[in-house]
């Protein structure tokens, strides 16, 4: 899943995932409130969650709350932010379904080797 309100960024993700050599399905949401009414809906949440912080409606940090705090899931959460800061990275990565903080602007091999790495886990 692909969580970012940048529709430039989910179709740079987008695309990055399709060359991957792993047969990655993909659902995109443009904020953290359309990605929890999806995972609450589905049957099957996705193996992997990649999740901006900065978004409107519902942010990252609240999404990451409430998917641990009110829900359990069992994705992995990479988060892509273009927040260099010290405290974001801090926080976010203390949520335990979080596996990866990656920094924006998006580095191809960075996000393959990753993808590698989680569904290899």
């Amino acid at each position: 899943m692909i969580v970012d309100d940048s529709e430039a960024d989910r179709f740079i993700l987008a695309t990055i995932l399709n060359k991957t050599d792993l047969n990655v399905e993909y659902v995109e949401a443009s904020n953290g409130q359309e990605a929890l009414s999806y995972l609450l809906e589905s049957k099957a949440p996705p193996d992997v969650i990649f999740l901006d912080l900065n978004m409107p409606i519902m942010n990252g940090f609240e999404f990451l709350e409430e998917v641990t705090t009110n829900h359990r899931i069992d994705s992995k959460v990479v988060v892509i932010s273009s927040s260099y800061r010290e405290d974001d990275i801090k926080r976010s990565t203390g949520f335990s379904i979080v596996k990866d903080y990656i920094a924006k602007p998006i580095d191809v091999h960075l996000i393959k080797d990753t993808v590698h790495t989680l569904g290899a886990a």
